[in-house]
């Protein structure tokens, strides 16, 4: 009589334990990211979060080491193809438009940036719109549905801003400029 209550019996727990595991085993990374930020290696473009735009803040300049960052970089370092250390085009592995999409409407005042090295931050800058009559005064990219004349599908151009003479152009930062040569991506 035992055998007649001991298969199902053994049955029911086995379907128990695999519904169990199942249920409990990770599906895709996708749906179980880390625990921490993962720390991306090389040059990598952050958005900066929580910096509100408005005409009567003078937000242009903040403090890189204690905004919050977007979790995922807006730019990756796999991402940059080469980088022109005499007219700051970075030449990309994807489209502007894809760019565009990801970030949204940049607004007249612009969406904030960190550029990281190695998860150091390094210098930070502005998307910006080229319809805005507002002059950017750091360093921006701008981004527009428009293609340009000096600039290809998949080209972004780091530019001064208007007026913005500093005594050390941020955008030749030696640490970074020495990563893209040694991997081969400036010269």
């Amino acid at each position: 009589m035992q055998n007649r209550y001991y298969k199902p019996i053994l049955l029911a727990h086995l379907i128990f334990l695999f519904i169990n595991i199942g249920c409990n085993a990770p599906s895709s990374p996708s749906q179980n990211p880390p625990t921490q930020n993962p720390i991306y290696g090389g040059i990598n473009i952050f958005l900066a979060e929580n910096i509100t735009s408005s005409a009567n803040l003078n937000y242009q300049y903040f403090s890189i080491d204690t905004v919050k960052l977007s979790a995922v970089p807006i730019i990756k370092y796999e991402s940059i193809i080469t980088y022109d250390t005499t007219k700051h085009i970075i030449n990309l592995s994807f489209n502007n438009d894809s760019l565009l999409k990801v970030i949204g409407n940049v607004g007249l005042y612009g969406t904030a940036f960190v550029v990281v090295l190695d998860s150091v931050r390094k210098y930070s800058g502005f998307f910006w719109t080229p319809i805005s009559s507002i002059p950017c005064q750091i360093i921006n990219v701008v981004l527009s549905w428009q293609p340009s004349d000096s600039l290809g599908s998949n080209q972004i151009k780091l530019s001064n801003g208007y007026g913005y003479k500093p005594e050390n152009d941020l955008r030749n930062n030696r640490d970074i400029i020495n990563r893209l040569i040694l991997d081969g991506k400036a010269r």
